[in-house]
């Protein structure tokens, strides 16, 4: 039986699922088409609130922080990867006017 620390395991599982291999669990491209919707949502709603805040999940933050510099957000604290890390994203008035 191979035995192998959980993180390697993880790193593991975790290529595997970049590659498609995703039985009884979502998938890679499904996830980017989420954070995609996700991304679109957090715009809308940081048009009617002053400050908005998302509470997630490493892989799935970092998709949707890509979906929204792809629609000129800035990204003015880097998106931390340890536990209870954050990330601030700001856009000004006039670039979120023109994006939706």
């Amino acid at each position: 039986m191979l035995k192998l620390s959980p993180n390697i395991w993880l790193i593991i599982f975790r290529i595997l699922w970049f590659f498609g291999y995703s039985r009884n669990c979502e998938s890679y491209k499904d996830i980017k088409q989420r954070a995609k919707k996700a991304s679109s949502k957090l715009i809308k709603l940081s048009k009617e609130h002053d400050k908005i805040i998302l509470f997630g999940h490493g892989v799935f933050n970092r998709l949707i922080l890509k979906e929204m510099i792809s629609k000129g957000w800035k990204n003015t604290k880097k998106l931390e990867s340890k536990n209870w890390g954050y990330g601030i994203l700001e856009i000004d008035n006039k670039t979120l006017e023109r994006n939706i």
